[in-house]
């Protein structure tokens, strides 16, 4: 159940403007009892990060204070959370079964393959984020309906972990410039995409309605082990003159996880800043 004092907080945000959001938003990276420039080692874990003398030396004397149950759902729901049932608007010689799910989150997903998976880490645990699927057209329609944002968070979090991983401000897990990372009393989200699906269903898509062959880079020959796409091009069923390189199969695959992600992080961004 919802209190009346989280209902508050979901009201306010739900009335915010996106035109704010946009205006306002910044990368963030300095908050409660954080440090900069103090010449100190501290040890995170199993872990040390330097944090080198500098003339911006600065330590923050108040203790962090970690997001709610409310702007942590919030802040999930954004990032991978569901929304309704997607449109599907595609003629039957369009591919219309190209789509692998019929509801939609708020984030997109080529061929809507939901290929992106949420982990997150607070102070007491590493929870990975997977609510059910929408069950009508659009989710939240109204203000009676923002509770469903919390009660998925609170019942389709499953914890992985007790404690922080260690994961902290230093190689490989963050530059110089990201000191402070994975703090006490922060949010660290982990947005993880798997493309297998897609690449499954591309193919599928290539071979039936672009009806194009793939060939290997480095040999110039068809990416084919067992002959099995010799034969759908001796059958008349492969018929472009343009073949695609698998070369440029792995980029269009890797700029597709790229778009998702960071889509997945933008949304992050406006939530944090409403």
């Amino acid at each position: 159940m919802v209190t009346e004092k989280e209902r508050e907080l979901l009201r306010r945000v739900w009335n915010e403007s996106l035109m704010k959001q946009l205006a306002h938003v910044r990368s963030r990276r300095f908050g409660l009892g954080y440090r900069y420039d103090t010449g100190e080692s501290i040890r995170k874990g199993n872990l040390v990060v330097e944090y080198p003398k500098g003339l911006l030396e600065f330590k923050s004397q108040k203790e962090p204070i970690p997001l709610s149950d409310v702007e942590n759902a919030l802040i999930m729901w954004s990032a991978a959370g569901p929304n309704g049932l997607i449109l599907a608007d595609l003629g039957v010689n369009n591919n219309v079964a190209t789509f692998i799910y019929a509801t939609g989150r708020t984030i997109p997903g080529p061929d809507n393959d939901q290929g992106l998976d949420l982990i997150y880490i607070v102070d007491d645990g590493v929870y990975y984020y997977r609510p059910s699927q929408a069950s009508k057209i659009y989710e939240i329609e109204r203000e009676d309906d923002l509770g469903k944002i919390v009660d998925w968070y609170k019942n389709y979090s499953i914890k992985l972990a007790n404690g922080r991983t260690d994961l902290a401000g230093t190689m490989p897990f963050a530059m110089a410039f990201n000191k402070n990372f994975n703090e006490i009393g922060s949010t660290l989200l982990l947005p993880i995409y798997d493309a297998s699906r897609v690449i499954v269903n591309i193919l599928f898509h290539y071979f039936e309605y672009e009806r194009v062959p793939i060939i290997d880079d480095n040999t110039g020959q068809l990416a084919d082990q067992n002959g099995a796409m010799k034969k759908l091009i001796d059958k008349g069923y492969l018929t472009s003159q343009i073949p695609l390189t698998m070369d440029l199969l792995d980029r269009a695959i890797g700029a597709v996880a790229g778009v998702v992600v960071g889509t997945s992080v933008q949304n992050i961004r406006l939530m944090s800043e409403a």
